[in-house]
């Protein structure tokens, strides 16, 4: 005979409210606000819905920005962490809409691009990232980002690749 607590009468948790309850993995993806982390993010976040995974959405940005070696300064006016929010909201939004029943956590971090990503991958079910080439044999590499994640990272890594558009 079933025990009293396992009867008590109440609405039953529908399969999405199980299935949220039951979440256990993480998968973080790195994007970078361009066209090519697009892929990436929507690969990433099919995957979390097959797994019923968490999805962390990653935005590293180097801070103070450099070229030619040297530093430059952020121009008056002008915030870059609440700039590298907004790209990350605007990115999510425009790849995935309003995800309905995933869980899916923006972050928005400063730091060497490659180590800060492996260091928020500690611990994950996988980390996406994206390949970017701009020519034949470029295209077949991978990129200075993934290289360092593929080679040190402590969970498994999926790149990629952006499909080539018909000419």
């Amino acid at each position: 005979m079933p025990s009293k607590a396992a009867c008590q009468s109440g609405p039953m948790p529908t399969m999405k409210e199980t299935v949220t309850r039951h979440r256990k993995g993480r998968i973080v993806v790195g994007v970078d606000g361009s066209e090519s982390s697009s892929g990436p993010l929507l690969w990433a976040a099919r995957q979390a819905e097959l797994t019923h995974a968490c999805l962390e959405v990653v935005l590293v940005s180097q801070l103070p920005l450099m070229a030619y070696g040297y530093a430059v300064p952020a121009l008056a006016g002008v915030d870059p962490a609440s700039q590298a929010k907004q790209t990350l909201d605007a990115t999510i939004h425009s790849v995935l809409g309003e995800p309905d029943g995933l869980e899916v956590v923006p972050i928005v971090t400063r730091g060497p691009i490659a180590k800060t990503l492996l260091r928020i991958a500690e611990g994950a079910d996988l980390l996406v990232l994206g390949a970017r080439g701009h020519a034949a044999l470029v295209g077949m590499l991978v990129g200075s980002v993934s290289e360092p994640c593929v080679s040190h990272a402590k969970c498994p890594v999926v790149v990629v690749h952006n499909q080539e558009k018909a000419a």
